[in-house]
């Protein structure tokens, strides 16, 4: 009998432990942290990337794009504008370069600086826009120029010079031009690509600067994911104590 109060006693004091480690077990949480700012097309940060290695990297990436058939804009999914735009980067890059790229656009390291040029075309836009059919502009000066065809009218008149930054991506050969020309697109998409060609064929005659800066019609609606950054919660338990402590006479504090 003894021996088996024992038993019992041990099993009691097993479940109670037990039950204890299980409430004092603490409950990981996790958080995610989305930048303002939607994901932009990976085409984009490819020439980016290559774009910080050297200029005519970004311009033979650019010229590669244009030659695609179907265009980039046209495949059928994410995944294969992904590859497709990693197999022609991979013509310009050693395999410590790919991982590197790799790397880069898992973290989407290069959205910010994409997102520069996204709000001056938008700030250009509020001036006058297009319409939404049109996914390409050029400006020259203040002037929109939003078809091929207006171009061409403009291409025998002298063209207004623009004010240029340090992130700007110009033709080679064309850094002395004086006339200044900035394609706003999304590279590789058929809009873009008529833009392109057709400026391409403008700058034999020695007189235009041709600058490309990112644009994007229609940019997504995922938000680009933060990383590097961590969230600290505290917790804090606080117990509460309700006391009447208003002025009592005499003769109510003797009840």
């Amino acid at each position: 009998m003894i021996l088996k109060g024992r038993k019992a006693l041990l099993a009691v004091i097993l479940i109670c432990s037990l039950s204890v480690a299980n409430s004092a077990k603490s409950h990981p949480i996790s958080t995610l942290i989305n930048a303002k700012f939607s994901i932009t097309p990976v085409q984009l940060e490819i020439s980016e990337f290559l774009s910080d290695l050297s200029n005519q990297k970004f311009w033979t990436f650019v010229n590669g794009l244009t030659k695609l058939s179907p265009g980039i804009d046209e495949r059928e999914n994410d995944l294969e504008k992904y590859k497709i735009a990693l197999k022609l980067a991979n013509r310009q890059l050693s395999n410590a370069q790919m991982k590197l790229l790799k790397l880069s656009l898992s973290l989407r390291s290069l959205t910010p600086r994409i997102q520069s040029h996204l709000l001056i075309a938008d700030d250009i836009l509020e001036r006058g826009d297009c319409g939404e059919s049109f996914t390409s502009f050029v400006i020259s000066g203040k002037e929109i120029i939003c078809s091929i065809e207006e171009l061409k009218k403009k291409s025998g008149s002298a063209l207004t010079n623009s004010d240029l930054y340090s992130f700007d991506h110009i033709y080679p050969g064309t850094e002395t031009n004086t006339q200044v020309v900035i394609l706003y697109g999304e590279i590789g998409s058929k809009s873009f690509n008529e833009f392109h060609n057709y400026l391409k064929t403008e700058l034999q005659k020695g007189v235009l600067k041709y600058v490309v800066r990112h644009f994007v019609r229609n940019p997504s609606d995922t938000k680009v994911r933060l990383s590097g950054y961590g969230v600290e919660l505290h917790l804090k338990s606080t117990e509460y104590k309700a006391q009447d402590d208003s002025p009592r006479k005499d003769n109510e504090e003797k009840f």
